[in-house]
């Protein structure tokens, strides 16, 4: 539901996955999917951020949070 309402514009909040051990790897893969079958309009990467620790996803919304001060 989220990156549905990302991809309509209506959530302006980040959408970020910790892909620990590569973890949700299926799942992006499984977007490129239906990009390429077009069920989403949006390059997958644009709705969402996936970093392999917490020390990157806590940098990176550290850094959004500091973009929209």
């Amino acid at each position: 539901e989220a990156l549905a309402l990302k991809q309509l514009g209506e959530n302006p909040k980040p959408v970020v996955f910790h892909n620990f051990l590569q973890c949700w790897d299926p799942l992006f893969h499984y977007f490129e999917e239906l990009r390429i079958k077009k069920m989403i309009y949006q390059d997958p990467n644009e709705l969402y951020s996936a970093f392999e620790s917490s020390r990157e996803v806590v940098a990176h919304l550290e850094a959004r949070l500091a973009q929209n001060s």
